[in-house]
């Protein structure tokens, strides 16, 4: 079907035939003309485009396909001289809003220059319109996500993470909303122009007022034990310390592989063998004088020979830091040739067997904390409640008989709380209070892990441990309750009558408090506790009008995360963060974020 409307062919006056008159395009339906002819204006979004009749139609119609879906998906013509072409069919079944998204999925502004130039050839469109409606849906969804934040009626954890490679720091917001729902969203992907924690605080602090979380703020974590990282805490600590509860606090679980090593080399005297280690890792990590002669015992094993730079990839600082340092593969090689290395030091076979278990150990310990971390990183549920779980599993694997039945591994209680708690071991109380708000655990599951992990000292833990309870119980439900208003001179003036009725009423009100908290723990299990997929944020819910203080406590110390997905991981590799606009980087990231 033509778009064009064909003008009268009938002769003028005078016998002479009138000119033909050029058709008008049908995309003039959907834009109206102004006055002066100069102006075109979209009947759907109001932009004004060129009117201009010498200009053509073309821009009009691509305007009209890309931004409003050619109406209800059928396709318009060009005009005229273009009816036979189909021109940009393709875009017309395309929504606009899915090429975006697309976009951010594949971080097409953030890969490199043959990546988008197939890209932009493939959806025959120009880097700045994408670049251009990147911004656009990340300022719009940013909107949306700070009016969920603004009504918040809970508080909000906040997970940092600082990548000094690219010079960026992240910042994740977790939370429970009112339909006990756990929400974890990127709100900030930012550069910083040194680092320095000053300058990565300044950087933080402006992205909080930005976002108005200054008296929302229940937690503060980090995602590794650098001291850059904990400087920065600290000092958004003592910025916003008196909004925020008792302190900041590490996540606990992604210290893991922090374990193996530490383990093995010892730290602040809980080992006595720790220099019989140090001898052991010099065997393993020293080039030995004749490798000929240890390439033959290999090769005898059927174990392929190796060169001067596998001792070294094992030698070290890499065994002094903090971290393990090898991967599950080197770990695994490295102890394919424990016979090698007995045959080529036969005075080490018998004095370092059970080294060599404890290198065993580490790596069953690596792969743990791998499976652990995956797992509850990924999580889309709560996991502060998992926290001593997970604590007991490692205590397990750390207690340990060697060969001979006479070695032990001592010092892992001593040690977990060195490595999980951090400095000022702040993170056991909030997660201490997640298990007890576990309907599956309580108290019971608790004191069964102060005995497993403090065995002499964990009586006098619990009753510590009840303390922060019910005091921070006891907040939340002054929260809650409606409070005798002061007059405004700051004085509150009543009789007797009404002060002794006050009285009544806070002592009732105590009462109160306290029957609910005793409630909640003396309540039978109406659920099987077995269950791997029982849903605590469900519990919660159902109960919320019956444990009013506590289901408000339970979404705050709900939503602390143990370990979080890095933001690092979202990036396409090979970025060159210092190479791409900040504001587009944080939009590109963000927006990946909230889309997935």
């Amino acid at each position: 079907m033509s778009n064009i409307q064909q003008s009268s062919e009938h002769p003028a006056e005078g016998g002479r035939p009138k000119k033909k008159l050029k058709g008008r395009s049908h995309v003039w339906d959907h834009f109206e003309k102004s006055s002066d002819g100069q102006v075109a204006k979209c009947k759907y979004c109001t932009k004004n485009l060129s009117g201009n009749s010498k200009g053509g139609t073309s821009h009009l119609t691509r305007h009209f396909n890309r931004y409003h879906n050619g109406g209800v998906n059928q396709p318009v013509p060009l005009g005229s001289r273009d009816e036979v072409r189909n021109i940009g069919l393709t875009r017309k079944q395309t929504c606009p809003d899915e090429v975006v998204k697309e976009a951010i999925r594949d971080q097409v502004p953030l890969a490199s220059s043959e990546f988008q130039d197939g890209w932009y050839s493939h959806c025959q469109i120009k880097p700045v319109v994408v670049e251009k409606e990147i911004r656009s849906y990340y300022e719009s969804e940013k909107r949306k996500l700070a009016i969920k934040l603004k009504n918040l009626t809970s508080s909000v954890s906040l997970t940092i993470e600082i990548m000094e490679e690219i010079n960026c720091v992240s910042l994740t917001a977790n939370f429970i909303n009112a339909d006990f729902d756990l929400v974890r969203k990127l709100i900030s992907f930012k550069k910083f122009p040194d680092r320095s924690s000053d300058s990565i605080i300044n950087v933080l602090v402006s992205c909080l007022n930005e976002w108005k979380l200054e008296e929302k703020i229940f937690r503060l974590s980090g995602n590794e034990f650098s001291s850059v990282c904990l400087n920065v805490i600290e000092g958004l600590k003592k910025k916003f310390s008196p909004n925020m509860s008792s302190g900041a606090h590490h996540s606990a679980i992604s210290s893991c592989k922090e374990l193996p090593c530490s383990l093995f080399l010892g730290s602040q005297g809980f080992y006595p063998w720790e220099h019989s280690n140090k001898k052991f890792l010099e065997i393993l990590t020293t080039v030995p004088s004749d490798l000929d002669k240890f390439n033959q015992f290999a090769n005898h094993m059927g174990l392929s020979p190796k060169n001067e730079s596998w001792f070294i990839e094992h030698a070290g600082v890499r065994w002094g830091k903090r971290n393990l340092g090898l991967e599950e593969s080197q770990f695994k090689d490295l102890l394919n040739y424990r016979q090698v290395f007995s045959q080529y030091y036969p005075h080490t076979a018998n004095s370092y067997s059970s080294h060599w278990q404890k290198l065993e150990l580490m790596l069953d310990i690596h792969l743990f904390a791998d499976c652990v971390i995956n797992k509850l990183s990924s999580s889309k549920h709560p996991t502060s409640n998992l926290y001593l779980r997970y604590i007991l599993d490692i205590a397990d694997m750390m207690s340990f008989q060697s060969e001979d039945g006479k070695c032990q591994l001592l010092g892992c209680h001593q040690y977990l709380d060195h490595v999980f708690l951090g400095p000022g071991k702040c993170a056991e109380d909030i997660f201490f209070v997640a298990v007890v708000l576990d309907p599956r655990y309580k108290l019971s599951f608790f004191e069964y892990a102060m005995q497993k992990l403090h065995e002499n000292l964990w009586e006098n833990l619990i009753s510590g441990y009840m303390e922060t309870l019910n005091a921070l119980f006891s907040a939340y439900a002054k929260k809650i309750t409606d409070h005798v208003s002061p007059s405004p001179d700051g004085t509150i003036h009543m009789n007797t009558h009404l002060r002794r009725t006050t009285i009544s009423n806070r002592f009732t009100q105590y009462k109160k408090e306290k029957s609910e908290l005793d409630r909640y723990l003396s309540l039978e299990e109406d659920f099987d506790k077995e269950d791997e997929n029982f849903d605590v944020l469900g519990w919660w819910k159902q109960k919320q009008s019956r444990f009013p203080s506590l289901s408000r406590m339970a979404r705050d110390i709900l939503a602390v995360p143990v370990c979080s997905c890095s933001a690092k991981g979202t990036i396409k590799s090979g970025l060159d963060a210092h190479q791409v606009d900040p504001q587009l980087l944080e939009a590109v990231i963000c927006s990946k974020d909230w889309i997935l």
